[in-house]
């Protein structure tokens, strides 16, 4: 209901009115006059650096107004656009809200005159809002309003109600510029309840999310359900404000509410400032919601910080470079205390103390009590001797006591070891400025020729709140002075007795009457000279914090820090595969590389193929996608654009923790009646020496078949490799046929939003799948697919190598050696007397023969273990020098562990001596010369028959046909041992037969062979005639 104030009450009856009802209690501001003259407002100082770089805490609530508690847009800093009139536009303040019924034109808002921030990327803005008409056109959120206050820039979403035309509710989806599609699981049913509760006038809550500038995401909830839509191409500014925009066909709606939240998240924990009153309307950044802004929580159970390693040997001993910068805290670029070391001691507490990280450094209020702050756990050296510490501060209550140093603090971080130097202000006691000197324990004498001029001027600086510059010189462990730097003035003063302790740590002490200070830094120099020039390492970046000593402050001979060890590279055991489809190219990371880059890190993947991958694009802030990812994540990789969209190049592309030594882009067809291309990379990794096959890849679900069969023959002969991507295809069984020796990751689990099982991979054989992980990160319409696998190795082949050479006494084996066998030549007579059982020879060779074994292909070589013996060794020996196989005969003996010895007859083979054995140790190789057999004598001619000669005693016969056995005539099948020749035994010589021929001894006739012949021949003939004959009469 719509309550409009008055306008008929006097000035004064409204005057007395207001005096007697309290604020809070009075109805809504009523009616707007749309003053034709009505001029943009000015944005208001925030406070605090609006930068793009500020950092806000994610879920802190930076802006709410509940239009129900504001008299005037004025009041809050809104503006309405000129486009809007009294006769066109009505707008009124209830307690319903910000009433708005536009009729023939748009009615724009925008924030110009508020305290919101105008730089922040990240942020979420939320509206309740209910639709009087909803029929009515739609209520637009704008990221970036014009400067007039009279549209968007660049783009906006359109919160449209029901009924409208646009399709505002195909498929129970509430409608946006694109297509509302629904996302995070979101219900269809959720979606008609809450599309019921617009049409009935109900409030609705939209929340929409941008990141890095741009609008990725919404969500509805009204009626008790909640919905999550995608985004759209809207994309603010930088430096400019968001705006709202009412349609102009008779809208009719209540705004009841807007809030600006830090952060993207939709669901993230909304954060309120402390003391904050429920449902009152914050009209101020808080300090709060700046990451490492707002007041120091003083936990009663905080713990001293341990010191953490310096990476150098930090000793009395140890030298540094005079002027070298150790240590740096700018207090306005710190988070948290605990983020640099520092400790605050227990008697400080949210009690007494107020401690805040603000633009001008660390603030400080202390009222009963000290407050000690420490460098318990920054990397400081604690041993050095000579040193100077500067800090830079500003008294904001310049009667507070004193801002202590101590050289050496206690354990406990409650005070001074050794004495300390107090720096006080103005006007307190202990005559603080004797003599226009700033007072000191000891008196605060100037030196080097200061002028009591310039330490009057510093002092009345001090006075003034404005930041002065101490200097304490520490020599040998002792304050030894002090110099004092401020408005354009210095001055040097004497130290006192303060000391330090060798392994303690300074500290600084805050007064405890009311005293009240911002320290902006503090550094920490090598060297007690108080105006050495000062020596930052290589590549310092100007007023960045230094917090860890730089290993150019050591001098030369000091240890210098130890080298960091690269990341480890997994090995092929520990390797995660990862699948991610971008949608559009990280839309809904408002194109946000380094927010990107986070997911992809969050899987621990280390190989990750990325579809629909921009690059330098509009759409994209045309940015090269995969430069920056490789850069974010310290990856290799690999880009393949196969068709140039949105004035860009589009496509898929690889990222690789391990080199990737060779790449190329395969396209793959895509169905005629569709503008979109498709393609696939396919990148050639080295991991530790194994080749590995990776391809991105992005398909037409309509072209799989022709998909598959270019891949096949892309990847044939290739393994180990993997195929992971989007394919648009659910067919398991058809994807399974098309790879028969493959194994599929998905076989049935969704990986989009809207229920599809697209994204998959494909294993080749060696590659073994240990899990399919699927994460919905929110950031796309796919999830995020992920693969530890292992790559199978293939057995290791074993070669083997026989190794022969002389023995030698260091050769011999210790059981041999405890058997008595301690020299080659007892090893050698050992074998000598068991081979003469079979071959009577002094000739011998010994050898020591070696089995060794390789597996990394001939590269190395280690002696064989008792395992890698196999059943069976071939040996080969070479032929002794001067023989050969065919006049020798040789046998091999083999001395066992046991002391007993095998004699071997070998084989020739290859022109060696090759025996097979079943252990190794000592061999001996004899030989000796073969024996040569007697030749049958040849009977000498005679001329006239003769008896046949008898044989000669001592000789043996030539054998025919067989050895004749006199004893019994009858024929033996063994021959005759060979005798050794001997004289008698040789022919002579057969002599040259005469003209005439006369028959040898046992040519006793005409040869009967011939005569069996003829006569046979003779009788065939004959036959043959008589046939012949009886024919032919």
């Amino acid at each position: 209901m719509k309550k409009a104030v008055s306008t008929t009450l006097t000035a004064g009856v409204l005057a007395v009115s207001m005096l007697l009802t309290p604020f809070s209690a009075l109805a809504a501001g009523g009616p707007i006059d749309l003053d034709a003259e009505r001029a943009i407002p000015s944005a208001p100082q925030l406070g605090f650096a609006d930068t793009e770089d500020t950092e806000y805490v994610e879920g802190a609530v930076l802006h709410y107004v509940d239009f129900s508690k504001v008299k005037s847009l004025e009041e809050i800093g809104y503006y309405v656009a000129p486009n809007a009139t009294n006769a066109n536009t009505t707008m009124e303040l209830t307690d319903d809200g910000l009433y708005v019924k536009a009729t023939d034109q748009k009615v724009n808002i925008t924030p110009f005159g508020a305290s919101v921030p105008r730089n922040i990327k990240d942020y979420t803005l939320e509206m309740t809002v209910k639709f009087d008409n909803p029929n009515g056109k739609y209520l637009v959120f704008n990221p970036a309003e014009s400067a007039t206050g009279t549209g968007a820039v660049n783009g906006d979403i359109a919160l449209r109600p029901v009924g409208q035309k646009d399709e505002n509710w195909v498929n129970q989806r509430l409608w946006f510029h694109d297509k509302g599609q629904l996302m995070n699981d979101s219900s269809a049913d959720d979606a008609a309840a809450i599309k019921q509760a617009v049409a009935n006038g109900e409030f609705v809550t939209f929340s929409i999310s941008v990141r890095n500038l741009s609008v990725v995401g919404v969500k509805v909830s009204g009626t008790g359900k909640t919905i999550y839509l995608q985004g759209n191409t809207a994309k603010g500014v930088l430096g400019s404000n968001w705006g709202l925009t009412v349609g102009n066909g008779n809208d009719e709606l209540h705004l009841k509410s807007v809030k600006m939240i830090a952060g993207y998240n939709l669901d993230a924990e909304q954060k309120w400032p402390a003391g904050y009153v429920e449902n009152e309307n914050l009209l101020s950044v808080p300090s709060s919601a700046l990451v490492g802004r707002g007041p120091i929580d003083l936990d009663a159970e905080r713990a001293i910080p341990s010191a953490p390693q310096l990476g150098f040997a930090d000793t009395e001993d140890t030298e540094y470079v005079e002027g070298a910068v150790l240590h740096y805290v700018d207090f306005s670029k710190v988070k948290s205390l605990e983020e640099i070391g520092y400790y605050v001691a227990p008697n400080a507490t949210n009690a007494n103390t107020t401690m805040e990280l603000t633009d001008d450094g660390l603030y400080v209020k202390a009222t009963d009590q000290k407050v000690n702050i420490t460098p318990f756990g920054a990397s400081v050296p604690r041993n050095i001797k000579d040193y100077t510490l500067e800090m830079t501060v500003k008294f904001d209550n310049p009667n507070g006591k004193y801002l202590v140093f101590n050289p050496a603090e206690s354990a406990t971080g409650t005070g001074a070891v050794n004495g300390d130097i107090a720096l006080r202000p103005v006007g307190q006691k202990d005559e603080n400025w004797v003599n226009q000197r700033l007072w000191f324990h000891d008196k605060g004498q100037l030196m080097n020729d200061s002028s009591a001029d310039d330490a009057a001027a510093i002092k009345q600086a001090v006075a003034n709140g404005e930041f002065v510059t101490f200097s304490i010189s520490v020599r040998n462990l002792s304050v030894v002075g002090v110099k004092v730097s401020g408005t354009g003035k210095t001055i040097y003063l004497q130290g006192n007795t303060a000391k330090g302790v060798l392994g303690s740590n300074w500290g600084l002490t805050v007064g405890n009457g009311n005293d009240e200070l911002h320290l902006k830094s503090v550094k920490m120099i090598a060297g007690y000279n108080l105006d050495a020039e000062q020596k930052w390492p290589a590549g310092y970046v100007e007023n960045e914090n230094l917090l860890s000593v730089p290993s150019s402050a050591l001098a030369n001979g000091s240890e210098n820090p130890d080298p960091i060890d690269p990341d480890p590279t997994p090995d092929t055991s520990d390797l995660t595969i990862a699948s991610y489809n971008l949608r559009l190219g990280g839309m809904l990371y408002g194109y946000d590389m380094k927010a990107l880059a986070k997911d992809l890190k969050k899987s621990g993947a280390q190989i990750i193929g990325l579809e629909e991958v921009y690059k330098n694009a509009p759409i994209n802030n045309n940015q090269d996608t995969m430069r920056i990812l490789g850069e974010e994540l310290g990856y290799y990789y690999y880009y393949a654009g196969y068709e140039e969209r949105e004035g860009g190049e589009y496509g898929v592309g690889i990222l690789s923790k391990y080199p990737i030594t060779e790449a190329k882009h395969h396209e793959l067809p895509h169905n005629n009646s569709t503008n979109s291309r498709y393609g696939a990379a396919e990148a050639t990794i080295d991991i530790n020496g194994t080749k590995f096959v990776f391809v991105a890849l992005h398909m037409d679900q309509n072209k799989a078949a022709e998909s598959f069969s270019i891949l096949r023959e892309q990847l044939d002969g290739k393994d180990p490799y993997v195929i992971a991507g989007d394919f648009n295809y659910s067919n398991f069984e058809a994807m399974q046929a098309a790879f028969p020796d493959c194994t599929l990751a998905n076989h049935g689990t969704v990986t989009t939003t809207d229920g599809y099982m697209f994204d998959n991979m494909i294993f080749s054989p060696s590659v073994e799948m240990q899990d399919f992980i699927v994460t919905n990160t929110k950031n796309s319409d796919h999830y995020m697919v992920s693969c530890p696998i292992v790559i199978k190795t293939p057995p290791v082949e074993t070669i083997m190598k026989v190794e022969t050479t002389d023995l030698t006494s260091d050769s011999i084996s210790d059981a041999l050696k405890a058997l008595g066998y301690n020299t080659p030549e007892a090893v050698e007579s050992k074998l000598k007397s068991e081979m003469a059982t079979k071959l009577d020879t002094d000739t011998m060779k010994v050898y020591d023969v070696t089995l060794t074994v390789s597996t990394d292909g001939g590269a190395s070589w280690q002696p064989a273990a008792s395992e890698n013996i196999p059943e069976g060794i071939e040996v080969l020996f070479a032929l002794p020098e001067g023989t050969t196989a065919e006049e020798y005969d040789f046998l091999i003996s083999h001395l066992k562990e046991d002391g007993t010895v095998e004699l071997l007859t070998p084989q020739v083979k290859d022109g060696k001596l090759a025996v097979t054995v079943h252990s190794l140790s000592p061999f001996g190789v004899g030989w000796k010369a073969k024996s040569q057999p007697a030749p049958a004598p040849t009977n000498p001619p005679t001329t006239a028959p003769t008896e046949p000669p008898k044989q000669t005693p001592g000789t043996t016969a030539a054998p025919s046909g067989g050895n004749t056995n006199s004893s019994n005539g009858s024929s033996s099948s063994t021959p005759a041992p060979t005798q050794a020749p001997t004289a008698a035994a040789t022919p002579a010589p057969t002599a040259k037969p005469a003209t005439t021929s006369i028959p040898q001894t046992g040519d006793t006739g005409l040869p009967i062979l011939p005569l069996i012949i003829v006569c046979i021949v003779s009788l065939t003939m004959t036959a043959i005639l008589f046939v012949y004959r009886k024919k032919k009469d």
